[in-house]
């Protein structure tokens, strides 16, 4: 019988304490205005890629623009099912994204999807189910990006 995810593999779920985002860069350092890149001059993202072994993982993604103020954000959280290489397998993603708008406000959606099958089955069908985030989840997410920044900034 395998052990019940921890509480953290959860969507939006407080971060386990060793967890340390990886910075990697989206745009160039810099970049002339009239080049094709130059919207994302300097632009980064912290990304968590947590595991929790057979049972599923949980990915964290927050893009920064060049003075680190939070542009966005991405809460996904996949459950792998045990066994996972049976036809009548149920595999479960949960996920939040969008962006931060200057206004202060969140311009995002919710998914929900399922799928039915082995894992190796590169066709899975997903039945996908889009929501607006409420309230409580968006306070959620920004919680959650200011643990992403501050462990980014501690490490």
């Amino acid at each position: 019988m395998a052990s019940p995810s921890p509480a953290w593999h959860a969507l939006l779920a407080p971060l386990p304490p060793n967890a340390t985002p990886t910075r990697r860069r989206i745009g160039p350092e810099r970049s002339s205005p009239d080049a094709p890149d130059s919207a994302i001059a300097g632009w980064s993202e912290l990304v968590l890629d947590l595991s929790v072994g057979h049972t599923g993982s949980r990915v964290i993604q927050v893009v920064l623009d060049p003075t680190d103020r939070p542009l966005a954000a991405s809460d996904m959280v996949y459950f792998r099912p045990v066994p996972a290489d049976r036809p009548d397998s149920q595999h479960r993603q949960e996920s939040i994204g969008g962006r931060f708008e200057e206004d202060g406000s969140f311009r995002g959606t919710c998914w929900i999807g399922t799928a039915t099958g082995p894992a190796e089955d590169e066709r899975l069908q997903w039945d996908l189910t889009p929501s607006q985030p409420i309230e409580e989840q968006v306070a959620a997410l920004r919680r959650l990006v200011t643990s992403v920044m501050a462990r980014e900034q501690s490490a």
